[in-house]
């Protein structure tokens, strides 16, 4: 729906002076408790309102960041002239219980968030605009009470600087609240001024907003005098509630994710020269000092200045955890709670983020890598819909192409691993959640992105993106010289033809035959050239087997014996993982898939120096690095993609295609090496759990099925109908 139809009379109004970044807008309004009432509202970029003195909800950092409307770009990496589409949300909320009969007073605090920052020290955009307010606040009875426009009050908050990269500074000595209950004081105020309203779709934000999840007591760990160096623990995202300074005395506060060997803050991890995560306040000798439109990705921080923390604020995306997985193997479940750690990290504003630091942007390869892993292992399904939306409105209408990030903001990537998210992820969702309406709704988009890679084919191979554009195939390698030895045309090639695979499904489907059968022609084709060009005659080796090379010939089934041979082999002797992010979730997947399930089981469990997630856990890492060698950010989920294999295989719960009639195979396998494994899943179905245990020379399954579903077991020669409810299995080994 268009601004018009959605606000109807009210208008966008922002401060007279466009330098306040964080201004309160202010009114009073009469109202019928009795009545009730709700209100529709956006705050550009983020905002926290205020009925009678109560903040209205629990959420923070809203609305979600999308692609808001047309800008320049004028000094970003975004493909110049592309045009894309645009959406903009709001919130509703049931405000009833805040408001009384007669006179009530409304307030609202105005932060940047997306909409007025230009990005971080690379990856930099236009800003979209200055901030800006519209609601509109009507009873029950569907009579407008309030709405936005010229008459609203403005004045400045004690917010002086807020930035999502960079932190924020406040002057408590500014910080009064006596206006939020007291609309006396608004006639010395400044009135608003009216705003443009973006051209867009307004849409009210249906996925997960971010709120503080829960809190931790950080522990002093050093003391340097005129600096403390504090620990949460844990690398989180978030920020600290300090206590009150004295009148006028500045507290400096510093984040990192790593301290160095003289216990100091080490930024490294994420370039802190460049991006420093500091916040800056000015006591007023009573109030408590926390930030407010911002967070922070860090373990430690440092503290200057006559303040102590209170508490570390926990804050992301309030997606929740619906799975468990616990076994006999320590590094398993380290894995286990890591991922889940370093993902919730990185869910914020309605993106699923690279990183929480460094980028903090919805970069496409590592979204469409993680997508299956975080469908399973969370209530993901509002979080995904709305990053489905942004893929698709982060596409040139023109060309087809997809950008690198969603909600576009620039930074690299490549063509196949990074713009096939507009495949990937919607169909991930109709295969979790089972709604095909949503890839119909987005089929047009996939075709336009297919068309698109058949204009950078040539003889079938893909050989590039737009001119000009840094085009990755795989990335993330520990050994840097692999990136130039696994040519990005042969991974991005391997994505063309999952991509034609999945969309000759999806045209099945959806009734469209002879689409399908040509995008299945075009794969085959593909492939035939794939094999010609890559795979050495001597050896069935592709690309030299470097960095798990053969791993993406495996999954499109080129390989002979000889290749899995040669991979075993090799991965046998190292168990490192000298992969990229695309090739070690294939690298466990194919291992477990091909019969070779205990090399697969000892890749998870190693420990070989800087090649393996032991080697982090060693290393006391609490979240997933970008590189396993520990270079730049210690908060990247995407090597956490494999973790989902855990539950496919160990605990061997697996959705089954609808045309089977059945709901779910459960086929665990045992590891030579392990005693034990239990997991579950949530899914549309219900709860799904299976635990084994191995006593003697037999094995014991349990497995619980939802009521409504269906299920069949099978491990080795047996093969048993699973009923609704507990199932108790016992097979010799």
């Amino acid at each position: 729906m268009d601004f018009y139809g959605f606000y109807g009379g009210a208008k966008f109004v922002s401060p007279s002076d466009a330098a306040c970044t964080a201004p309160w807008i202010c009114s009073e309004f009469d109202a019928d408790k009795s009545v009730g009432a709700d209100i529709v509202i956006c705050g550009l970029g983020v905002f926290e309102l205020y009925i009678n003195g109560k903040k209205v909800s629990d959420d923070m950092l809203v609305p979600a960041c999308s692609l808001y409307e047309r800008r320049e770009n004028k000094n970003s990496s975004v493909v110049p002239g592309e045009e894309y589409s645009y959406t903009v949300y709001s919130m509703k909320y049931d405000v009833s219980e805040y408001i009384v009969s007669g006179k009530n007073t409304l307030c609202v605090l105005l932060g940047r968030g997306w909409y007025n920052i230009p990005g971080n020290y690379d990856e930099r955009c236009d800003i979209f605009g200055n901030v800006k307010l519209c609601f509109r606040l009507c009873g029950k009875n569907g009579k407008l009470i309030l709405q936005s426009d010229e008459n609203l009050k403005w004045k400045s908050s004690h917010i002086l600087k807020n930035d999502l990269y960079f932190g924020e500074e406040h002057d408590y000595r500014l910080y009064n609240t006596d206006f939020l209950t007291n609309s006396a004081l608004y006639g010395e105020y400044e009135n608003v001024v009216a705003a443009d309203a973006p051209i867009a779709e307004y849409e009210i934000q249906t996925c997960p907003a971010d709120k503080i999840i829960r809190t931790i007591k950080p522990k002093l760990i050093h003391d340097f005098g005129d600096m403390k160096i504090y620990d949460n623990g844990e690398n989180i995202t978030g920020f600290v509630k300090m206590s009150a300074a004295p009148l006028n005395e500045k507290v400096e506060l510093e984040h990192t994710e790593e301290i160095d060997a003289e216990g100091k803050l080490d930024g490294t991890s994420f370039h802190s020269f460049r991006r420093p995560q500091k916040d800056v306040f000015i006591g007023d000798g009573k109030t408590e000092m926390v930030d407010r439109f911002c967070f922070h990705g860090f373990r430690y921080f440092s503290v200057c200045g006559n303040s102590e923390p209170v508490e570390t604020l926990v804050i992301h995306s309030d997606v929740d955890l619906t799975s468990g997985f616990e076994c006999d193997n320590e590094t398993l479940n380290t894995l286990f709670s890591v991922f889940v750690r370093t993902q919730l990290d990185n869910m914020h504003m309605g993106i699923p983020s690279d990183c929480p630091t460094r980028e903090k942007l919805g970069y496409t390869g590592d979204g469409q890598l993680l997508c299956d892993a975080v469908m399973t292992m969370f209530d993901a399904k509002e979080f995904y819909r709305k990053w489905i939306r942004d893929l698709a409105d982060s596409q040139d209408i023109i060309t087809g192409h997809v950008g690198h990030t969603a909600p576009v903001q620039g930074g690299g990537g490549g063509i196949g691993g990074w713009g096939s998210a507009i495949i990937q992820v919607p169909y991930m969702f109709w295969k979790h959640y089972g709604e095909f309406d949503i890839v119909k709704k987005y089929l047009p988009n996939m075709i336009r992105f297919i068309d698109y890679m058949n204009s950078r084919c040539e003889c079938g191979i893909i050989t590039g993106e737009t001119k000009g554009m840094w085009c990755l195939g795989d990335w993330g390698f520990p050994d840097e010289s692999s990136e130039e030895l696994l040519p990005q045309n042969y991974v991005n090639t391997y994505f063309y033809v999952k991509c034609l695979n999945r969309m000759a499904e999806i045209c099945k489907k959806a009734g469209l035959p002879v689409l399908a059968k040509n995008y299945l022609e075009r794969a085959e084709q593909s492939k035939k050239v794939m094999k010609a060009a890559y795979m050495s005659p001597m050896s069935d080796n592709f690309c030299a087997n470097v960095a798990g090379a053969n791993f993406f010939a495996m999954d499109l089934g080129l390989d002979s014996p000889l290749t899995v041979k040669n991979t075993v082999e090799k991965y046998s002797k190292s168990l490192a993982f000298d992969t990229g992010i695309f090739a070690t979730d294939l690298l466990v997947k194919l291992l477990f898939e091909r019969g070779y399930g205990n090399l697969a089981y000892k890749m998870l469990s190693s420990h070989t120096e800087k090649y393996s997630f032991g080697y982090m856990f060693d290393c006391g890492a609490t979240t997933l690095w970008e590189y396993m060698t520990g270079k730049a950010s210690h908060n990247h989920p995407m090597f956490g993609a494999c973790v989902k294999h855990m539950f496919t295989y160990l605990a061997g719960i697996k959705y089954k295609d609808e045309n089977d009639g059945v709901n779910f195979e459960i086929s665990p396998f045992l590891p030579d090496e392990m005693k034990h494994c239990s997991a579950f899943v949530t899914t549309r179905y219900g709860k799904v759990s299976v635990s084994w245990e191995k006593k003697g020379q037999k094995a014991e399954f349990t497995a619980e099925i939802p009521d409504g579903a269906s299920a069949v077991f099978r491990y080795g020669e047996n093969e048993y109908t699973l009923a609704a409810g507990t199932n108790n299995i016992c097979v010799d080994l």
